[in-house]
């Protein structure tokens, strides 16, 4: 019996695996995953849907289609991802050596505030008029009903809303802390990014970017590239718990970083490195 559901498991596995990677749905008509293998001698990696898919050996250093000679050619492979989640910690580890060790003193050098505005006195009356208008002030007349009944002055209850408001963001030093690490980031990403397209066919001639599709090499240069922006993205999703929280919701900002990362893995399995670029 156990060796029976152990089978029926097995083959509900291998239906289900062969179904989501459906040829019809995933490549262009009369392309195969076959198709995407690297060439026979250069120990080729298997279709997602069966076999031994090896990421190592789906490369090749035959210089390729890929243009220019800073680099060697590389076929995708969809375990290649999985160095994104290393790479994510150690964008993470960079980031916090970053805020402390750089963008601290920096921050400080340039008087920006690091405490952040005090905390107002613990009120009931008021913290439940606070979560039923929101952040915004009431009228006049309101504030002083509420100063009446707690036998406070209408200055002192605005007071206390103001710093209520305040309560939970973020002192300018933790916000010159963060955005600094995106800031560098983004630039050093830009600036490599044109140092590694610049010399591809495709980013000249957009025709170039179908030129033998989905049968396409891509340059090491660019894998890297992808595989970082990748990290970064996914080290994004890991710093979402001790970053400053915006104005838009939670979940909206996390299936913000989602989509970038499926748009970047989507990508690389599909192909269609040098469209996305």
């Amino acid at each position: 019996m156990d060796w029976s559901l152990s089978s029926l498991s097995s083959l509900s596995f291998l239906a289900f695996r062969r179904w989501f990677w459906s040829e019809s749905f995933w490549l262009p008509p009369n392309v195969t995953w076959k198709d995407l293998e690297s060439p026979i001698g250069s120990g080729g990696a298997e279709s997602p849907v069966g076999g031994d898919w090896d990421p190592h050996g789906a490369r090749d250093s035959d210089g390729g289609d890929g243009g220019g000679d800073r680099s060697t050619v590389t076929i995708p492979s969809v375990y290649d991802l999985w160095l994104g989640f290393p790479l994510a910690v150690v964008l993470f580890g960079l980031r916090l050596l970053w805020e402390r060790y750089v963008a601290h003193p920096v921050g400080l050098l340039h008087n920006f505030r690091e405490t952040p505005i005090a905390t107002p006195l613990p009120n009931a009356t008021l913290e439940e008029a606070f979560r039923l208008h929101g952040k915004t002030l009431p009228d006049h007349g309101k504030i002083l009903g509420y100063a009446k009944q707690l036998d406070l002055t209408p200055r002192q209850v605005e007071r206390w809303w103001r710093r209520r408001q305040l309560l939970g963001k973020p002192s300018q030093l933790q916000r010159f802390k963060e955005t600094s690490w995106r800031f560098v980031f983004y630039l050093c990403s830009f600036w490599s990014g044109l140092y590694v397209l610049w010399d591809k066919p495709w980013l000249w001639e957009t025709n170039y970017c179908w030129q033998n599709y989905p049968r396409q090499h891509v340059p090491s240069d660019v894998w890297w590239y992808y595989l970082i922006e990748l990290g970064f993205y996914l080290s994004l999703v890991l710093s979402l718990f001790r970053d400053i929280r915006r104005k838009v919701r939670f979940p909206f900002i996390c299936s913000r970083h989602f989509a970038s990362s499926a748009s970047v893995v989507a990508a690389s399995q599909e192909s269609v490195l040098s469209l996305m670029i």
